[in-house]
């Protein structure tokens, strides 16, 4: 069982923003008063016009869930120079950041970017194979290592509390994610060796690579075991189909057979032999594999099942381990009707007719790599 990992990095953040709760707090009350009421918000236009500021607008945040936090920080940023300005004209504005608050804010959203990067590809619904968290959670080690030898006292504070949980959840060895990532033709062994020094201390390091090697090795030979059991159980099964020891028969067919025929029995023995070196080893021999574009131009399953002839067991194995999911979806996003409450003018549909009517939304989305409200979306479907 592995821990969901959205989950471990919320918690990582809610420690470290507990720190710096005086300074946001000061951010989220001068943003309540400006968005009080619309006079305000216009007031406050007015003094962003003639600091040339072209955003207008500020978001308040929900304390409970620290990406917007960092949306509230990030955005209000742009008004740093706007709000002491607003304050002039404004008695009963109390809440006017400092110019140092507006700096720690800066660096706080620094960190909170990687995190929030981090938790968008991993909490992703799209594409959430396991092979894309390791990459992800070695860039957020880096970051909060970076951060704690900072010169900054208001840094140091703040990041030592997400260590401390960063290292109570990532403190062993997490085979899933290591396994999946050397399963990513892109990173092979490439990115345990590049990870792991950073995650654990250099004896750690060499001792959980050694065990992500042993664990490949021993997962490879039950999948080897059971698809040599396949074979042999579809050629006893071709043998008594063929008659079991018809001899004329068999070479009847081979001599007179179609050329396609004895090709297709010259196919048949190659698949049962044993390859000489394991496909495995054939995987790790070969170069990693350079993408043309981004990271969301590539999906390890589609190329796993281009290379399924070439590597029959490794494809199967691969496919299963980056299946598992690594993160779950949030419970309020799985229970909340939001978005999908139906009307009285549709609640006579029958159940089989929404679950078409859903599928068939998704495999269309699917079919041009949509998302979800998207206005292309409709406009596809009104081409249909």
């Amino acid at each position: 069982m592995t821990r969901c990992c959205a989950h471990i990095l919320n918690l990582v953040v809610k420690d470290g923003l507990s720190e710096i709760a005086s300074v946001i707090g000061e951010v989220r009350e001068a943003v309540k008063y400006i968005n009080h009421s619309e006079a305000r918000r216009q007031s406050f236009s007015e003094v962003a016009d003639k600091q040339n500021v072209k955003d207008r607008r500020l978001l308040i945040d929900c304390p409970t869930r620290w990406n917007s936090t960092y949306k509230m920080l990030s955005l209000a940023l742009k008004f740093k120079d706007v709000i002491p300005e607003y304050a002039l004209d404004e008695t009963h504005f109390k809440h006017v950041p400092r110019y140092q608050d507006w700096e720690n804010v800066e660096k706080v959203c620094k960190i909170l970017k990687v995190f929030k990067m981090c938790t968008n590809i991993i909490s992703g619904s799209h594409y959430p194979t396991a092979n894309l968290y390791l990459i992800e959670v070695y860039k957020v080690k880096e970051t909060l290592d970076e951060a704690s030898e900072s010169e900054d006292d208001f840094i140091r504070k703040m990041v030592k509390k997400m260590k401390e949980k960063f290292d109570k959840y990532w403190g062993e060895c997490h085979l899933l994610m290591a396994i999946a990532s050397v399963l990513d033709p892109r990173f092979k062994k490439w990115l345990i060796g590049q990870a792991y020094p950073i995650l654990y201390t250099p004896v750690e390091a060499a001792n959980n690579i050694k065990s992500v090697e042993d664990a490949l090795d021993r997962i490879y030979k039950e999948y080897l075991e059971a698809h040599d059991a396949l074979v042999r159980e579809a050629a006893t099964r071709g043998s008594e189909f063929s008659g079991g020891g018809t001899t004329t028969k068999s070479n009847e067919n081979t001599s007179h057979g179609s050329g396609w025929d004895a090709y297709m029995q010259f196919v048949k023995n190659v698949d049962m032999e044993k390859p000489r070196e394991s496909e495995l080893k054939m995987y790790y021999h070969e170069g990693i594999y350079k993408v043309q574009g981004g990271m969301e131009t590539f999906s390890a399953l589609d190329w796993w099942n281009v290379h399924k002839f070439k590597y029959p067991v490794l494809s199967k194995m691969a496919t299963d381990v980056l299946a598992v999911p690594v993160s779950t979806v949030a419970s309020e996003a799985t229970f909340s009707a939001g978005g999908r409450v139906i009307d009285p003018y549709r609640s006579n549909l029958a159940p089989e007719t929404v679950e078409m009517l859903i599928c068939g939304g998704d495999w269309i989305r699917q079919h041009y790599g949509l998302k979800s409200k998207t206005k292309v979306c409709f406009e596809n479907l009104k081409n249909l």
